[in-house]
C-alpha cells in the first residue's frame, strides 16, 4: 500500500512539475506582427485552430488553405508558420499569408522589415501607377515596380492579386513593389537553372506580357521572348491571340546569360504539317492568303501548311502587275494545286478566278491571223499585248511599226489598242509571239491579190468581149457570102 502510495505521489510529483514547467514556459505575451509556428490541432469548416505553446488558443481562417477547387491544403497535426494579427480574450489571431487574411500596421511593418511578402489586389490605374487592395488596405505600386518591364497594357493587372514587398510605410501611406520581389525570383531561379538548361528544352511557360513583336513568357522565373514568327505554324496566328496568364509549352532556341535574353518558340513544339500531307496537284482547295510580295502570294491551305500563287497564275485574261490589284492579307479564296514538291516542302497554285481559260480549246489556225488588243506592259525591247481572245502576246520592237532610234514607251503606252498578227504559238509554253508590221504585210499582200484578181477578171472580160466583136464580124461576112 505504501509502495502504492509513494508511487502515486512520485507520479502526482511528476505530473506537477511537467505541468508547472509547461505553464512557465507558455507564452501569452504574443504581439501583432510576431512570427510564430504551431501544429494544427483542430478544423471546422471557418477555423483552423493552432496549438503555439501559448495559454490562449490560437485561429487561422479556414480560408487561407482552400485550393481552387474548394478543398483543405491542410490537416491536423500539420506543422505551420504565421503571423500574429490581433491578442483578445478571444485568443490569438493568426494569418499564414499577409494580405489574404487580417491586416493591420504592425502586421505590415513587420512584413516591410523582414522583406515578407504580402498578397495584394490591384483595383485601378492612377497617376503614376496602381492602387492596391491589401486586405482592406490601400496601398499604391509605382508603374515602374508593377513588373520588371510594363507591358503597357493596364488590364495585365488591374483586377488581379499578386505578391508585393513592403517599400515604404509612413502612416497610412504604403508603397509597394512586385517587381522587386520578381527580380529575386528571377535570380534564384537563374542560379538553379545555369547548370541544368540547354537550347532545345521544352519548358512550361506563363506568358507575362504581350508586345506587336511577339510575346514575352516567364519559364522557371526566367522571362523570354517568343518572336511573332515563332508563335504557330500558321502565318496567321497573331500575338494578340495571346493573354497574360496563359500557360503555354515552348522550345529554347538561344541562351545568352549575359545579356538575359532568351528565345523562345511556341511553333518548334508542333507538329510539322508536312509530316502528314494529303494534298496531291489537281487539287481544288480554300485557303487564306498570309503575304504576299512582289512575285506573287502565300496562301495557308492547312494551318502551318502555305502554297505560292506566281503573279502569272493569278488570272487567265489579263495581266497582274502586282498581287495586291487582286488579293489582300487573310482574305480567304479558293485555289487550284499545280505542283507538290514534299522534299523542297513546295506548293505551286494557281488562283481560282472563274474565268474561261483561252488555252482551254483548241488553238489551231490562230497562227497569221490578225486581232485587236491593248498594250499591257511597254519596254524598249518590245510590249505585251493583250488580245481580245483573253491570250497576252510579246511583240519585238523589230515587230512594231517604228524606227529603230523612236521611243517606244511613248510610241506604244499601256491602254493603247492595236492590231496584231499572230507569227508564232507555242503552246507548252503558254506563248505567243505577234508581229505590228505582219499586219501590214499580210494586209499588203491581201490587198496585191485582190488587185491581181481584180485584174484576171478584167482581162477575161475584156477578152470575151473582143471574141464576141469578131464573131459577130464573121456573121456578117458569112452572110454577105452566102447571098
Amino acid at each position: 500500500m505504501t509502495k502504492h502510495d509513494d508511487t502515486i505521489e512520485s507520479g502526482d510529483d511528476n505530473n506537477f512539475e511537467a505541468l508547472f514547467e509547461q505553464s512557465i514556459n507558455a507564452k501569452d505575451d504574443f504581439e501583432p506582427g510576431d512570427k510564430v509556428t504551431g501544429v494544427v490541432v483542430g478544423i471546422t469548416k471557418d477555423t483552423i485552430f493552432v496549438d503555439i505553446s501559448g495559454k490562449s488558443e490560437a485561429t487561422i481562417h479556414a480560408g487561407e488553405f482552400l485550393n481552387s477547387d474548394g478543398t483543405l491544403t491542410i490537416k491536423t497535426k500539420d506543422s505551420i508558420t504565421a503571423y500574429v494579427v490581433s491578442v483578445g480574450s478571444s485568443g490569438v489571431e493568426l494569418t499564414s499569408v499577409i494580405g489574404k487574411g487580417t491586416v493591420n500596421p504592425a502586421i505590415l511593418k513587420i512584413a516591410q522589415q523582414n522583406k515578407i511578402p504580402v498578397n495584394g489586389s490591384v483595383s485601378t490605374k492612377i497617376n503614376g501607377g496602381f492602387s492596391v487592395q491589401i486586405d482592406g488596405m490601400r496601398a499604391f505600386c509605382p508603374l515602374s515596380q508593377i513588373d520588371r518591364k510594363f507591358s503597357g497594357t493596364d488590364s495585365d493587372y488591374i483586377g488581379k492579386s499578386f505578391s508585393f514587398i513592403v517599400t515604404e510605410l509612413r502612416g497610412r501611406d504604403i508603397v509597394v513593389s512586385r517587381r522587386e520581389l520578381l527580380e529575386v525570383a528571377q535570380k534564384e531561379s537563374e542560379g538553379k537553372l545555369r547548370s541544368m538548361l540547354k537550347i532545345g528544352d521544352v519548358r512550361e511557360a506563363v506568358v507575362t506580357r504581350i508586345a506587336d513583336f511577339g510575346v514575352f513568357a516567364d519559364f522557371g522565373g526566367i522571362e523570354g521572348l517568343v518572336p511573332r514568327t515563332e508563335l504557330h505554324r500558321s502565318r496567321l496566328i497573331t500575338p494578340q491571340e495571346f493573354s497574360a496568364g496563359q500557360k503555354l509549352s515552348v522550345k529554347i532556341m538561344a541562351i545568352d546569360w549575359e545579356n538575359k535574353r532568351f528565345s523562345l518558340s511556341i511553333k518548334e513544339t508542333q507538329a510539322d504539317p508536312w509530316s502528314a500531307i494529303s494534298i496531291v496537284a489537281g487539287d481544288s482547295i480554300n485557303g487564306t492568303v498570309t503575304n504576299m510580295i512582289k512575285g506573287g502570294a502565300f496562301v495557308e491551305l492547312t494551318p502551318g501548311l502555305e502554297g505560292f500563287i506566281p503573279v502569272s497564275k493569278m488570272s487567265y485574261t489579263k495581266r497582274i502587275s502586282k498581287p495586291e490589284d487582286v488579293l489582300s492579307v487573310r482574305q480567304k479564296i479558293t485555289v487550284k494545286v499545280a505542283d507538290v514538291d514534299s522534299v523542297a516542302h513546295r506548293i505551286s497554285l494557281e488562283l481560282v478566278t472563274g474565268e474561261s481559260d483561252p488555252w482551254g480549246g483548241s488553238n489551231d489556225g490562230l497562227t497569221g491571223t490578225i486581232q485587236s488588243g491593248v498594250v499591257e506592259t511597254v519596254r524598249p525591247v518590245g510590249i505585251s499585248v493583250r488580245l481580245s481572245n483573253g491570250m497576252e502576246g510579246y511583240a519585238p520592237a523589230r515587230e512594231l511599226c517604228c524606227g529603230r532610234n523612236d521611243d517606244v514607251q511613248k510610241l506604244y503606252p499601256v491602254g493603247k489598242e492595236i492590231r496584231v498578227a499572230i507569227i508564232e504559238v507555242r503552246v507548252a509554253d503558254r506563248k505567243i509571239t505577234i508581229s505590228e508590221k505582219e499586219v501590214e504585210r499580210i494586209e499588203e499582200r491581201s490587198s496585191i491579190k485582190d488587185y491581181m484578181n481584180k485584174e484576171v477578171a478584167a482581162d477575161s472580160a475584156e477578152q470575151t468581149s473582143l471574141g464576141s466583136q469578131f464573131g459577130n464580124i464573121f456573121t456578117d461576112i458569112k452572110k454577105k457570102m452566102g447571098e
